[in-house]
């Protein structure tokens, strides 16, 4: 979806914006400027859509990819997570987001909004979950229903071969 977003032009990425404005709508916040001029009726929206595009192509497609390429909630990783993900040699080698997103412009505010993040398969995230099973004793009680989370990123990315999961660097 990322290079999706990218490649659109301003007409393919409002096009884009109204195939996707359920979704964007149901966000709980947003990054995508957008959305905001939505309740306002179809004419400003559209109007406002251009304006911010305009103003600042990278900061709408920026915005686009935060709110709609990450699905889910954010599950967060403790110590040995992050080092059954880490600390094997295939994390040296996975796709990251600067392989995907250019570096945007200094003058854009997409550039402060930027996540960093690997692009993880099935056999990474499966890396953590193994590694938190092997260190169960040391994980505290709350750290069980992440792995049960974790477990099911890897099932669905194993069942769906295009589909990816990020690590988010905070």
């Amino acid at each position: 979806m990322i290079e999706q977003i990218l490649s659109l032009d301003a007409e393919g990425t409002w096009q884009f914006v109204l195939s996707n404005v359920e979704r964007l709508q149901a966000l709980e916040s947003r990054d995508s400027p957008v959305m905001y001029a939505y309740p306002y009726g179809p004419d400003r929206f559209q109007k406002m859509f251009f304006y911010f595009y305009e103003e600042d192509e990278q900061c709408v497609k920026q915005g686009l990819i935060n709110d709609l390429a990450f699905i889910g909630a954010r599950v967060p990783m403790n110590f040995w997570a992050r080092c059954g993900y880490l600390d094997h040699p295939s994390s040296a080698t996975v796709m990251t987001s600067r392989d995907l997103i250019p570096e945007w412009d200094e003058e854009s505010d997409a550039q402060h909004f930027t996540a960093l993040f690997d692009v993880l398969d099935a056999g990474h995230v499966s890396l953590m979950t193994a590694s938190m099973k092997t260190h169960r004793d040391q994980l505290e009680p709350e750290c069980y229903v992440d792995q049960l989370k974790i477990d099911i990123i890897a099932k669905a990315c194993r069942q769906n071969p295009t589909f990816r999961a990020a690590y988010i660097y905070a």
